[in-house]
């Protein structure tokens, strides 16, 4: 995906919320997740390893991957990091997704 179409997930990465803030693997379609909401980590399972064993580790704190495909689409984001904003969970099985 070019940088510019990441432009968009970025952009509501930068957004503080009561829960903190999101990285652009919250978004990605090769992030697998465990743990709880505060002690959740990330796995990379993108085919390619650099992204994985590299860039993955700046994603997760805000920076850009060049790895990244979306899983969810903009509109659903943009509605999860308004919800976060007002305190309100995300039941994230009820969440379309890309594939």
């Amino acid at each position: 995906m070019k940088k510019e179409q990441r432009l968009e997930y970025l952009i509501l990465n930068e957004i503080e919320t009561p829960r903190g803030e999101c990285c652009l693997c919250t978004w990605c379609r090769f992030a697998e997740w465990t743990g709880g909401c505060k002690d959740a980590d990330v796995d990379c399972k993108h085919p390619l390893w650099r992204v994985c064993e590299v860039l993955v580790e700046d994603a997760v704190y805000g920076e850009d991957c060049w790895g990244f495909r979306p899983n969810i689409k903009r509109e659903d984001a943009v509605d999860i990091v308004g919800m976060r904003l007002q305190g309100q969970e995300v039941d994230w099985a009820s969440v379309g997704r890309n594939r």
